[in-house]
């Protein structure tokens, strides 16, 4: 019918008004905007206008962005919306949230409860996400013995016994002995942790990760093929089991021995020679290493030992006997093939294992109940990963319409029943109550950004227990007095629990109107104050002078009898005096009030109350003037920046505001 109406019988207001209209009910529209307090703001009252946001222009946010730490809500669902882990909270994080919730919410309308519940109903059967959401809902149901048209909360989720009740792993990748069913599985997890150790699982127990479980099934048949090269070879093996000690022991003296035989050698060629260096053994014509003769000390220890070990019993050198080059060159060779053969080894970790316990660790059996329970863990793993998907759902259909309601619009700040998230508790101090507190880590740096708010305020440091830590109280409302660095107070957070509390730091700006018209008042005050100070500490000054001129001069005149005493203008110049001199200042001060009451008399009152009343006006203006500017400039906007936050409005505090935020005491 509106299109049959020709246009220009329609006023451009009219025109607009259809507009808004076909706006407001467009599915890619925006939520709202209204003016609550003295600044706009998207109005978030559903979900519908929860999943509007991502319509709604950036400039026209409340918030951009604000710091995780120090906000007054669920830790758990702060964690979820902060995935990236850098400590913010931005618009993208919370368009992200949205966008997850719509590919799995049948309906926006599912957050208005704002229940810690959600049940398969309630989830899209035509995405992946959401079916599958659905499922594990069903699943978990069923576990749990429940019908499937319930509701899962997150106490439900909590119990991961209950949830996988059959399970030997727990999803986390890694596998503890425990987790084995045959003892033989058991001894072979226990067995590889030994040898390449282990890694905690989320339990704390130590176990094997795939990964190295991989690896020894992969160097283990190797490693006993490389074992069984010795079975019934004499040279790899000359003394049998000795062998590998042996030629530990043949190592140790080997570089001293063939060190000797080369400085024979280079003697034998050059007989003149010397190269300065203190030989292993004094060097002859013999080609022979003799024990009973002098050793080197450094290296005396290996020699004896390799000749009581191996040479006498296997190669018939005596004790005091000698060792020939041709026999160090046999004995060289006996060790040469298992010298070679060890060269070969796949993976010396292996070394403490023989050939009967790798074979049965390397058992089929054993390999394919460890590789079964790895693939059950994956399966574990892959659905507590759907669980946290529906934690996740859960923690989103409980908060997040909170949550975005308090990012976008702060509607909080003027609602007198709920405080906002960024204020952390309630200051008691100087008979007053001070509910805008802020969390800060450093007072110093917090008051250099956020003089620019002109807010008054004070850093406290508060002690609970063995806890410590800083807050900015704002003063919004009354005066500074009685708000001084050192004075203590109480400080309630949002829990109820107390601390205790001292001033540290103040950044004094104007608090009220109230403080601008004593202002003068006490600069006057301060002022006669002083002068009055100086004078009476100049007078007294001159008391004390004379005082002490009279007693001086009493103390230099001549011992009389009283009789003869004469009274002289000296004895008299003394206290006398000084009485004289006040009742003279006394009277003085009297006949000047009494001229200026008498002339105050002679006065038309009419003139003497407009004289009165410009005298004041005078005073008290230009303070109020300045005073009521700064207070119309105070921002919390600026303040929140100080405290890592991203506003766009200005938050120009209101008198209501101001009074609400800072209470005097109640008489």
């Amino acid at each position: 019918m509106l299109k049959q109406v020709p246009p220009l019988l329609l006023s451009p207001v009219l025109w607009d008004l259809i507009y808004l209209f076909r706006m407001m009910n467009a599915p890619d529209s925006p939520p709202s905007i209204i003016r609550r307090g003295p600044f706009l703001k998207p109005d978030i009252s559903n979900g519908e206008d929860l999943f509007k946001l991502r319509h709604l222009d950036r400039s026209q946010w409340v918030v951009l962005g604000c710091p995780v730490e120090g906000l007054e809500f669920p830790k758990e669902t702060l964690t979820v919306l902060n995935e990236n882990g850098d400590d913010r909270i931005l618009c993208e994080d919370l368009l992200d949230a949205i966008s997850w919730l719509e590919k799995r919410l049948v309906s926006a309308s599912s957050l208005e409860g704002e229940q810690a519940a959600v049940s398969a109903s309630e989830l899209k059967s035509n995405t992946p996400e959401g079916k599958e959401l659905s499922e594990t809902i069903k699943r978990i149901l069923t576990n749990l013995g429940r019908n499937q048209t319930e509701t899962i909360n997150l106490e439900d989720l909590a119990d991961e016994t209950a949830l996988f009740s059959d399970a030997r792993t727990n999803g986390d990748g890694v596998l503890p002995p425990t987790a084995a069913q045959s003892e033989a599985a058991h001894s072979a997890i226990a067995a590889i942790i030994k040898i390449y150790g282990g890694k905690e699982d989320r339990t704390g127990e130590v176990g094997i990760d795939h990964e190295i479980f991989s690896t020894f099934t992969k160097v283990a048949p190797d490693y006993l093929n490389w074992l069984l090269e010795t079975s019934g070879d004499d040279k790899i093996l000359p003394f049998d089991g000795e062998t590998s000690s042996y030629f530990e022991i043949f190592l140790s003296a080997q570089p001293a021995l063939d060190k000797w035989f080369d400085q024979w050698l280079i003697q034998q060629i050059a007989p003149e020679f010397d190269s300065g260096e203190i030989p292993i053994q004094q060097v002859d014509d013999v080609d022979s290493f003799k024990f009973n003769k002098p050793i080197h000390p450094e290296y005396k220890t290996d020699i004896l030992h390799f000749r009581d070990t191996v040479l006498i019993p296997h190669f018939g050198i005596p004790i005091d006997g000698s060792l020939k080059h041709s026999v160090w060159a046999k004995v060289k060779e006996c060790f040469q093939a298992f010298s070679e053969w060890k060269e070969r080894n796949p993976d010396a970790r292996l070394d403490s294992l023989d050939s009967p316990t790798i074979q049965a660790l390397l058992n089929p059996d054993v390999l394919e109940e460890i590789d079964t329970l790895f693939t059950q863990d994956k399966v574990i793993a892959a659905e507590l990963e759907r669980i946290q998907q529906l934690q996740k759902m859960i923690l989103f259909k409980r908060d997040l319409l909170s949550f975005a309601r308090e990012f976008s619009a702060l509607p909080s700040i003027y609602d007198p029943e709920r405080p906002a998230i960024f204020q952390s508790g309630t200051l008691y101090m100087a008979g007053r109550k001070f509910h805008l507190c802020i969390p800060t880590d450093d007072p110093a740096q917090h008051a250099k950004l956020a003089t620019e708010s002109g807010i008054y305020l004070i850093y406290c440091e508060i002690l609970g227990g063995e806890k410590k830590r800083n807050i900015a109280a704002a003063v919004t409302d009354g005066t500074a007095q009685g708000l001084a660095i050192g004075r203590h107070g109480l400080f309630y957070d949002r829990k109820g629990q107390e601390w205790k509390a001292s001033v540290v730091k103040i950044s004094p700006q104007a608090i009220s109107l109230r403080e601008g018209i004593l202002a003068p008042f006490q600069r006057l005050g301060e002022l006669v104050a002083s002068q009055f100070e100086k004078i009476s500490s100049a007078r007294e000054k001159k008391i004390h002078s004379s005082l002490e001129k009279g007693l001086d001069e009493a103390a230099k005149q001549p011992a009389t009898k009283p009789s003869q005493t004469v009274p002289t203008m000296t004895q008299t110049s003394g206290l006398g005096g000084i009485l004289a001199g006040g009742g003279l200042a006394f009277a003085a001060l009297s006949s000047s009030l009494a001229f200026i009451t008498t002339s105050l008399g002679k006065v038309d009152k009419i003139n003497f109350l407009y004289t009165g009343a410009g005298f004041l006006t005078l005073i008290i203006l230009p303070s109020l003037i300045i005073v009521g500017r700064k207070l119309r400039r105070r921002d919390l906007a600026l303040l929140l920046n100080a405290s890592g936050w991203a506003i766009n409005p200005r938050i120009r505090l209101t008198r209501a505001l101001s009074r609400r935020l800072t209470e005097k005491r109640k008489s």
